[in-house]
């Protein structure tokens, strides 16, 4: 039975779920710490590794930044030497343009499809109806958006201001939220409100690793429709992905 791949890429974990991608049922999966320095190619060797060690026969990958046709447009949070660092600009302009759909799919003679992580994660919790947008809260802030079950070409919110001089990725990101969390869970109200303004969405999905650290009348008290996912539906968008691109194979 023919299996697929999925990997998310965190700036902090890494996690992969080996899938019957017809079925959709769970083979095994994990997860392992991201690899550091966060170049390229210390990455892909890392993604190759798991590739080799599962030998899928299609991959999927979520990455932590904008991505266009499988090419990186913005490394987000991985161009780092250590994952608290600084971003290294060397490693920023390393990722620019990198190809790392070709790089992988060269490397390991598989059919691999590289998309923001953000988007498998609303591909996977989407219903179709409306306009749909994700955040994803981990490392950074994850964003993307859906017009009636079609993925939007919407830019990252990560590195935009969400305050003057306070970017997105900054106030809510795990640092922030591990400095105050009571902060942080008010700055992340006003992220989605804001968003919600800026967009007018009918439902908002939130997913990432610091969602359910978010208490339950923090949701409820948003205007807009607010879904929390507690569980992982990035598995989903993957299979949701496999069958647009290569369901007919």
């Amino acid at each position: 039975m023919a299996t697929l791949l999925c990997m998310d890429v965190g700036a902090t974990s890494t996690k992969w779920s080996l899938l019957h991608h017809d079925s959709g049922g769970l083979v095994r999966g994990g997860r392992r710490k991201t690899a550091y320095p966060g170049s390229p190619l210390n990455i892909s060797r890392t993604l190759l590794s798991r590739i080799a060690i599962t030998n899928p026969d299609y991959v999927v990958i979520g990455f932590p930044g904008e991505t266009r046709s499988g090419v990186v447009i913005d490394g987000a949070n991985l161009p780092r030497m250590l994952p608290q660092g600084e971003l290294v600009p060397e490693l920023v302009a390393a990722w620019k343009s990198f190809d790392l759909e070709s790089h992988l799919e060269l490397e390991s003679s598989k059919p691999i499809g590289v998309i923001n992580d953000a988007e498998l994660f609303l591909r996977g919790a989407m219903r179709g109806e409306g306009l749909e947008i994700a955040i994803t809260l981990g490392t950074g802030c994850g964003f993307a958006g859906a017009q009636d079950g079609e993925v939007l070409s919407l830019p990252d919110v990560g590195h935009r201001d969400l305050f003057s001089g306070h970017t997105y990725d900054a106030v809510l990101g795990e640092s922030a939220r591990r400095v105050d969390e009571q902060m942080w869970q008010r700055h992340v109200l006003d992220a989605i409100r804001s968003l919600c303004e800026e967009y007018q969405p009918d439902i908002v999905h939130l997913g990432g690793g610091n969602a359910g650290r978010l208490p339950g009348e923090v949701i409820g008290s948003m205007e807009t429709t607010t879904v929390r996912y507690r569980h992982d539906v990035v598995s989903l968008g993957a299979l949701q992905y496999f069958r647009e691109r290569w369901g007919s194979q």
